[in-house]
């Protein structure tokens, strides 16, 4: 496909099997899509860095490559220029790669929602400001929170091996902060003697 615009997603690759079936994927995520080697319009831009390295990349662009190395000097030279596009290694986890696409092209101003995805097995949240790993107390309190919307404070603590004195409190207290850089505005609210609680407007997704 040359000369793509306006459309959702664009797969730059010269991979046509790999530009299908990503496009493909996409279009089952509900986005319309298409691939080929030129620079295109779209909303989203997933970059195939076997076939070359954009000379920009874009903060909300995906890059994909089949070696750690080449996923490395590509983030390398994003950070150089300030950008920090989403880096995913091939084989793709095409589940992870669907939700990656929705939780980037998510109509936020239609349905009012701040979209944020939790991967457990990698500890990493991602939302529309970019991604942050985090810690494995840290990311068991966002998993509880994303199971049930809010979390008492004995749960929490069970969470911890029944932890005593602040230290829910001062983890909670970094997952905050973290979560602060990748979604605007407040994601967990504390309920004075009770716990926490997600923020009525966020919607977190586990993986």
């Amino acid at each position: 496909m040359k000369g793509a615009v306006n459309i959702d997603v664009y797969i730059r690759t010269n991979d046509a099997r790999l530009g299908r079936a990503l496009a493909l994927e996409a279009r089952a995520a509900g986005f319309s899509a298409g691939y080929g080697t030129v620079d295109a319009d779209a909303r989203l831009t997933v970059c195939d860095l076997d076939f070359a390295v954009p000379a920009g990349l874009s903060a909300g662009s995906i890059c994909i490559a089949r070696e750690a190395e080449t996923l490395r000097a590509a983030h390398r030279l994003a950070q150089t220029a300030g950008d920090e596009p989403l880096f995913l290694q091939r084989p793709l986890d095409l589940e992870l790669f669907r939700a990656q696409i929705s939780l980037r092209l998510a109509p936020v101003q239609e349905t009012g929602e701040r979209r944020l995805l939790l991967e457990r097995a990698a500890r990493k949240v991602s939302g529309a400001e970019g991604e942050v790993r985090l810690s494995a107390r840290e990311c068991a309190l966002l998993a509880a929170l994303g199971e049930g919307g809010a979390l008492s404070r004995e749960r929490a603590a069970a969470l911890f091996a029944h932890a005593e004195g602040n230290v829910v409190d001062v983890y909670a207290c970094y997952l905050r902060k973290k979560l602060a850089s990748v979604c605007r505005g407040e994601v967990i609210r504390a309920l004075r003697g009770e716990g926490y609680a997600l923020a009525p407007d966020v919607r977190l997704e586990l993986l």
